[in-house]
């Protein structure tokens, strides 16, 4: 009996030290929390640099194809390529702010991952795109976000400054599927 009373009395004192340990663990975890604002100033527009744009479509094809004449949403706008004036990117970048910002692109994974891989070019205004070949920065899409690193695009804020964005994508292996993405554009003042 007495062995019986000694072991309760030990797991007793077991037990308040393990409860009374994990009450003092407790009061030093605290969750912590932080947001970035994105660039809101840049927009996103169309082909004439007024219009806003929110939809970029790639056409239906093949699993691994390269696809590079998307629309942007507004009337029929394709993305063409040729020499300066001529080539039309599929959507172009505006700085509505009153300073420069360097920008930076973040584009999510596509689900489901339909596309293998993205490629993007930045060019000036109404400047030469010649063919898909010269859309030469990739974006991997491995199922994490990817946001572009190394080099910046600066946008002087106004009119006259505005960006021309082409695109291209290679479709995954995946056939008989159809997926989306966001684009969002990141930045600081420079």
């Amino acid at each position: 009996m007495e062995k019986k009373i000694l072991f309760l009395a030990g797991a007793l004192v077991l037990a308040a030290t393990l409860i009374g340990s994990a009450a003092v663990l407790a009061t030093n975890v605290a969750t912590q929390g932080a947001t970035t604002n994105k660039a809101t100033a840049i927009e996103v527009r169309s082909q004439d640099y007024t219009t806003t744009v929110s939809t970029i479509t790639f056409p239906a094809g093949n699993p691994g194809a390269v696809i590079s004449l998307p629309t942007n949403g507004v009337g029929a706008e394709v993305q063409t390529f040729g020499a300066a004036t001529v080539a039309k990117p599929v959507v172009t970048l505006y700085n509505g702010a009153s300073v420069t910002y360097n920008i930076w692109y973040q584009i999510s994974a596509f689900s489901p991952n339909v596309v293998a891989s993205e490629n993007y070019v930045v060019i000036a205004k109404a400047g030469a795109c010649a063919n898909a070949d010269a859309i030469t920065q990739t974006a991997t899409l491995d199922g994490t976000p990817y946001t572009t690193t190394g080099t910046v695009t600066t946008i002087a804020a106004g009119a006259g400054n505005e960006r021309d964005l082409y695109l291209k994508v290679t479709l995954s292996d995946i056939a008989g599927q159809a997926g989306t993405s966001t684009l969002t554009i990141l930045g600081e003042t420079s």
